[in-house]
């Protein structure tokens, strides 16, 4: 799994993409039809976690979290 604070978002950084990301697994997303657009060595899949995560306002929640680590380009930042 790649960093989350650099520039290379694997599958993209909008909301709706991070979101399907956590909830459903790097396998799940490529299932319904994600594609990768950054290029990072990754080491294995992103497991699953939606079942650990009790509601969509706890996920905006670690989102947000998220991205006060990024530590990338400003000219990335679409959030």
């Amino acid at each position: 799994m790649p960093p989350i604070s650099n520039d290379i978002w694997v599958y993209g950084s909008d909301d709706d993409t991070l979101f399907r990301l956590i909830t459903l697994d790097s396998d799940g997303l490529q299932k319904k039809s994600f594609i990768r657009i950054g290029m990072e060595n990754i080491v294995g899949p992103m497991p699953p976690f939606g079942e650990l995560i009790k509601s969509d306002e706890e996920l905006f929640e670690l989102l947000a979290y998220v991205r006060t680590l990024y530590r990338g380009s400003p000219s990335r930042v679409n959030w």
